[in-house]
């Protein structure tokens, strides 16, 4: 065990059945969504999530299904060890239905801000979002692969899965997303971002988001 503060650790759960949703307490005895859908069937979680962890499945009836818990150490170098895996049994009573709902993932409204800032600096990219469907039977999360930035971008404040590289958030850390661009460089950056709703019934619904970002330029001097 690496203690000398080099390595994050977070934990991949994988195999999550259609429309099922990661929660864990709220503090005042209630739950709330656990973690990050990253939209392939897996989320990913803190330590600090397992404390109270659970999960809403959405089939009816009664059953059980396996889950499989992988813990991620990444050090600061970015190496990744995913060594250690855990297949784990789920088992649910949900009387004769699923979890409710309409059934149909609504979309997700994003709401795009003056994403505007100078060469050479991470920019604030004003983002805030909001699920169509408010009724409560809706999660939602985002992604963005860094392999179709423009050459020379970089996103920081959010999540990488620790699997595939996708850089995850949520509706609670999509305000901290900043865009830094290529040394010296102004112009406008055009990149996309996945939005996912995943409706309790199982229906998921993944857009593309075009978003810009203008970076003005700034005198180097003589």
């Amino acid at each position: 065990i690496d203690t000398d503060g080099s390595e994050a650790l977070s934990y991949v759960i994988s195999g999550m059945p259609e429309g099922a949703v990661l929660l864990k307490s709220d503090g005042a005895g209630g739950t709330v969504e656990a973690g990050i859908n990253a939209g392939d069937g897996s989320w990913i979680v803190t330590a600090d999530d397992l404390n109270s962890l659970s999960i809403r499945p959405n089939q009816p009836g009664s059953g059980t299904f396996n889950l499989t818990m992988t813990a991620v150490t990444t050090e600061n170098d970015g190496d990744v060890n995913t060594a250690s895996n855990q297949v784990f049994t789920v088992h649910y009573d949900n009387g004769g239905a699923g979890g409710g709902g309409d059934g149909v993932a609504e979309g997700i409204e994003l709401v795009v801000g003056d994403a505007t800032g100078k060469e050479d600096t991470a920019i604030d990219l004003n983002l805030a979002a909001a699920l169509v469907d408010d009724d409560g039977s809706e999660a939602m999360s985002f992604s963005i692969d860094p392999s179709t930035l423009p050459e020379g971008v970089s996103i920081s404040g959010g999540m990488v899965h620790p699997l595939t590289g996708m850089i995850l958030f949520n509706a609670e850390t999509i305000g901290d997303l900043k865009l830094t661009p290529p040394a010296n460089f102004s112009g406008d950056v055009h990149f996309t971002l996945q939005a996912i709703s995943t409706e309790i019934g199982g229906d998921q619904l993944v857009e593309d988001k075009l978003i810009t970002v203008h970076v003005d330029p700034v005198s180097d001097g003589p």
